[in-house]
């Protein structure tokens, strides 16, 4: 019996800029490349900000489809969008 589910890779963060912070509601497409975003996710992101859809909260961003989680457990941190919460907390591993 084969599992149903793939273990993704997460994918690479441009090492020349790393991460750093953004407001995915005004980030350009070359610079959510950078952030790791395939092509077809960053696209997908922009065209959901061109059809007038809108990013309240970081974790908002799950709810593109295809979006990678390992790369948004990475990501979360460094999103900033003006007058949300800030809900990331890093916690310690016992």
């Amino acid at each position: 019996m084969r599992n149903s589910f793939e273990l993704k890779a997460v994918p690479r963060i441009d090492s020349a800029t790393g991460p750093f912070k953004f407001n995915p509601n005004l980030l350009p497409f070359e610079d959510l490349r950078k952030l790791g975003f395939s092509m077809r996710i960053a696209q997908r992101i922009v065209k959901f900000r061109e059809s007038g859809g809108s990013f309240k909260v970081g974790l908002d961003l799950g709810k593109i489809y295809g979006i990678n989680s390992a790369l948004l457990i990475k990501l979360i941190p460094y999103v900033r969008i003006p007058g949300a919460p800030f809900v990331y907390r890093q916690q310690k591993v016992n």
